[in-house]
């Protein structure tokens, strides 16, 4: 079934990763996740990191992963303002994974340097380490 459509626009720091008419918009608020049909009353949200998902027609979905931001409807008009906004094949997992893995090490290193008592700066400084070894590229 067909629903009327609305324009929406996706704005990043980077710049602008989607304008174009849907029927609905999909994403999650401070307060809850929520569904937005043309001619929604005037709304401004603050937006979690989750997915924003675009429905141009029921079976066509542009899908990103969204960061932190804004959304504002006026006009029939939406306007999604995001730290970032990127759509699944174009996520580097590796990266990610490489820095995920880097937090997860200096927490770690934090951690053992508070509990052994051996300071701030030497628990920091075996993270560091042993993030280095990780990281590093096998020979």
């Amino acid at each position: 079934m067909a629903r009327t459509k609305f324009h929406v626009e996706v704005l990043t720091p980077e710049g602008q990763v989607f304008n174009d008419e849907v029927e609905m918009v999909s994403t999650r608020t401070n307060t809850g996740s929520i569904g937005v049909l043309a001619n929604h009353a005037p709304l401004m949200g603050i937006l979690e990191p989750t997915e924003l998902r675009l429905y141009k027609s029921d079976s066509d979905v542009e899908k990103f992963a969204q960061g932190e931001g804004y959304l504002q409807v006026v006009d029939n008009r939406a306007l999604v303002l995001v730290e970032e906004a990127i759509k699944p094949e174009d996520l580097d997992f590796e990266r990610r994974g490489h820095l995920l893995l880097l937090v997860l090490v200096a927490v770690i290193g934090l951690r053992i340097a508070l509990v052994v008592g051996l300071g701030l700066i030497l628990g920091l400084g075996l993270a560091l380490l042993l993030a280095a070894r990780l990281l590093a590229p096998a020979a």
